[in-house]
């Protein structure tokens, strides 16, 4: 009858002995902290948190109070559920911290831009979030080398000097902490000016609470976060080996849109925890650099109405082929042809309807059900835009000439981006070749060539054959040494969970998981279907897994691979030894996939 106030883990709570115990003493409330914990849905899921359910089981006349920083509609909605609540209040407040600016940059030179970034920031307190334990050292290590008082933080460290970290940090003794996610539970230091993230994080839940950590004093603080596609593919190497593959998909997909869009962030954060801003921040980087915009009202009302008549049930793929009058057989089953706003979309293409949707999503005229195969439902925005004239406005989407321009930019001759590690490693066998060949390295290959072996990175004999140096004699000579390296180097990078098709267009591979055809996508990027198939190849070589079972039968795919054992790497070979009729396109794709 002494304490007032008990703390304990959900593990401790459950066992016989503390049941024991909570029914011989006089309890007044249970408050369950981090209640997003609960729900399959929370972006920190932890099974035994679900047997909490056993507090109102057990004691059904006491309160509990159930408390998170982070949770969505849906993670709310499954909290009531499991924990056996009856009908609660439910009290939200605001998830909205105008004192925040909110920036996005991109993931390249991220050293550079953070040290110019602190440089402009002299003494204030920041945090850099990491993913790896080794990138917290390393960036330390960096910061310290120029003059910033900075340490590194993570589970590795042993709790004393983890406590030790942290008290500097807290007392001013340390500038900058570099950290995984370990570091911020239970740090409430008002005067954090700034949060960088190094790597994506993979949901918005753990950006939100970790940006959080900013400017808990009411004063202007600064929030970074670099994007980069090697990140969505370490996180995803993540996710394939977690027990919620589904549910984590989709939370990455929600802030790699952020990342991605063009409406103000601080509009997207609030809309993800259901909270709606009427105007635009100001103070995100979009905000101060704003895209020019169109009006999107008669593009919402039609895709809001066939949502409706199609009685909330679909998702963003089928939605659009309903506005687009396709033919898709299970449209047809279902009976969609029939709504009044079938086809009411067809001038506009697939992959522009799926961007004003995503921006739909994100202005908060939609939500996405996940607990209902991702179905869209309108929301009380949507009903405003619907039947009270709400007008809408869209960031305009570029125009074809805009999109031929900029792929003319891209594919002008421009300096081959070096990949330093591969590079050394060619270098290294090239001076290895040379020197068991009693010839100068240069003889081999020039540097030049190496180079863009670095970057193009060809796994095939006709990719080969492209990279400037390499004619049919010297590939006799070298060309298996070379390609087994770099494919060596290539699964290492895999295995390692780095991503290795940086050189791959990732738009075409977002409308190909889209539901795009391989024509509908060239037509997109203004470029030859060839090329389409040749991207794939690269995202399949880099360790993506891609369905390719929409381009041709189980049954042909297992006829390319025994050419392909049969006749190595060379597609004209295998071409050759298939009859001359299926396309070398389609031979990449299997020999990239193998």
């Amino acid at each position: 009858g002494q304490l007032k106030l008990l703390y304990v883990s959900p593990e401790k709570l459950l066992t016989e002995s503390f049941m024991h115990l909570l029914y011989e003493i006089k309890i007044s409330l249970f408050a369950i902290d981090e209640c997003h914990c609960i729900s399959a849905w929370g972006h920190d899921f932890r099974p035994e948190y679900t047997k909490l359910r056993i507090l109102k089981e057990s004691f059904p006349h006491i309160p509990v109070v159930a408390l998170t920083a982070t949770a969505d509609k849906i993670t709310r909605k499954d909290i009531v559920v499991q924990l056996y609540l009856k009908d609660p209040e439910i009290f939200i407040s605001s998830f909205d911290r105008p004192n925040l600016s909110l920036t996005v940059l991109p993931g390249r030179d991220r050293m550079k831009t953070i040290a110019a970034f602190i440089k402009q920031r002299k003494g204030q307190s920041g945090i850099i979030y990491c993913l790896s334990r080794k990138n917290t050292e390393d960036i330390a290590k960096k910061l310290n080398d120029i003059g910033v008082n900075a340490k590194y933080y993570h589970a590795g460290l042993s709790a004393e000097l983890r406590s030790k970290v942290q008290e500097d940090f807290i007392n001013d003794n340390c500038t900058v902490i570099c950290a995984t996610v370990a570091f911020g539970m239970g740090i409430d230091k008002p005067n954090i000016r700034w949060v960088v993230h190094y790597n994506l994080p993979k949901n918005m839940e753990g950006y939100y609470q970790e940006i959080g950590r900013a400017g808990r004093d009411g004063l202007p603080a600064d929030t970074v976060l670099f994007y980069s596609f090697a990140d969505i593919a370490v996180l995803e190497n993540f996710i394939a080996e977690s027990g919620q593959k589904d549910i984590e998909a989709a939370k990455l997909n929600r802030i790699k849109e952020y990342c991605e869009s063009q409406i103000c962030r601080r509009k997207i954060l609030l809309n993800y925890f259901g909270e709606n801003l009427e105007h635009d921040c100001g103070n995100c980087d979009v905000c101060k650099n704003p895209p020019r915009y169109i009006d999107g009202t008669l593009l919402a009302q039609k895709a809001l109405s066939a949502i409706h008549r199609l009685n909330q049930k679909v998702g963003i793929a089928m939605l659009v082929d309903v506005l687009r009058g396709s033919l898709r057989h299970d449209l047809l089953e279902h009976g969609y042809h029939q709504i009044k706003t079938y086809g009411a979309g067809k001038d506009v293409s697939y992959a522009e309807w799926y961007q004003y949707v995503l921006q739909m999503l994100h202005l908060g005229l939609v939500e996405i059900a996940y607990d209902e195969n991702a179905a869209l439902k309108l929301t009380e925005v949507s009903r405003k835009v619907l039947f009270e004239k709400q007008k809408v406005r869209f960031a305009r989407l570029d125009t074809k000439e805009e999109r031929d321009e900029k792929i003319k930019k891209k594919t002008e001759p421009k300096t081959v981006v070096v990949q330093t590690e591969l590079f050394e490693r060619l270098r290294k066998l090239r001076k290895e070749i040379a020197d068991a060949n009693d010839i100068p390295p240069y003889v081999v290959f020039g540097d030049a060539t190496l180079k863009q072996m670095s970057s193009d990175r060809p796994t095939t004999d006709e990719e080969l054959l492209q990279i400037n140096g390499v004619g049919e004699r010297k590939l006799q000579l070298y060309g298996d040494l070379f390609i087994s390296e770099i494919l060596s180097f290539i699964e290492e990078q895999n295995n390692t969970g780095l991503f290795a098709g940086s050189n791959a267009d990732s738009v075409i591979l977002d409308l190909y998981q889209q539901g795009l055809n391989v024509h509908e996508i060239a037509r997109n990027r203004g470029i030859q279907p060839a090329a389409v198939y040749d991207q794939l190849a690269q995202w399949i070589s880099s360790g993506r897994d891609i369905n390719i079972d929409r381009l041709m039968s189980p049954q042909e795919q297992q006829r390319i691979a025994s050419a392909i054992k049969q006749g190595g790497r060379n597609v004209k070979k295998v071409y050759v030894l298939l009859g001359e009729d299926i396309p070398e396109s389609m031979i990449k794709l299997v020999l990239a996939k193998m």
